[in-house]
């Protein structure tokens, strides 16, 4: 597959993938890459090379670690991304993100930035939002969150807002 270097669109979502190849990097016109419901771990650097990615879908792979480096994907508009994973590195850029989808059981999941807190163990949203100022649409409903951001202000080109079965 990763010889097909003219493609747009790969899906290859609900099988056992443990890995991506690092050769992902040859189909320099992917849009769209769905590796949801694997078995993945982590991506590779080397998905930071797609630089026409439009949407990247790894929802339902369980103790993802993702580099931030993919925020920086000028392209990238729309991220789904497990409850689980794990945010490696940190950036001071601004990312492109238009769409960040977030939720729980039967709805795409993602909540990389929750962090316990101290008074009561429960989640709190912890964003980087001087990064996702073009963000439009965000979903963080049944992420189990009890309060918004106190700067999501800075979202000023937010148009859709979920926070639906959270405990605010």
């Amino acid at each position: 597959v990763m010889s097909l270097t003219q493609m747009r669109q790969l899906t290859i979502s609900h099988n056992t993938l443990t890995e991506i190849q690092d050769t992902i990097s040859n189909l320099s016109h992917l849009r769209l890459l769905d590796v949801s419901n694997n078995y993945l771990r982590h991506l590779p650097l080397t998905l930071s090379c797609l630089t026409a990615l439009e949407t990247l879908k790894v929802e339902g792979n369980s103790h993802l670690s993702i580099s931030q480096d993919l925020l920086r994907l000028k392209c990238l508009l729309h991220l789904f991304i497990p409850s689980s994973a794990v945010w490696i590195g940190s950036s001071s850029f601004v990312s492109p993100l238009q769409s960040v989808e977030c939720g729980g059981e039967h709805i795409i999941t993602w909540n990389p930035f929750v962090e316990s807190t101290h008074e009561s163990n429960r989640p709190s949203l912890q964003l980087p939002l001087f990064q996702l100022q073009s963000l439009r649409k965000l979903h963080v409903s049944k992420s189990k969150i009890n309060k918004l951001p106190e700067n999501i202000d800075l979202l000023t080109e937010l148009t859709e807002l979920y926070v639906e079965f959270n405990e605010l």
